[in-house]
């Protein structure tokens, strides 16, 4: 797993409910940049989109062992 999917993960259990826009904010990447990202991510299992008319909501299906028990989202 890269450096960026690591911390997208680490962002996404830190500050549930986040939108896209405020993840790709935290990252420091381009919205166009953060949802490459999170569509890598969906594919490979780690993150469900939630998609509503004015926004994106992110969440984790199964966070990855290393995110911190008292981080991770159910």
């Amino acid at each position: 797993m890269k450096d960026m999917e690591k911390r997208a993960i680490n962002a996404i259990a830190q500050n549930y409910p986040i939108t896209l826009e405020e993840l790709a904010r935290i990252l420091k990447i381009s919205y166009a940049r953060a949802e490459l990202l999170i569509k890598r991510l969906e594919f490979q299992g780690h993150v469900i989109t939630e998609p509503l008319p004015d926004k994106v909501y992110l969440r984790l299906r199964n966070p990855p062992k290393w995110v911190d028990d008292d981080k991770r989202v159910s």
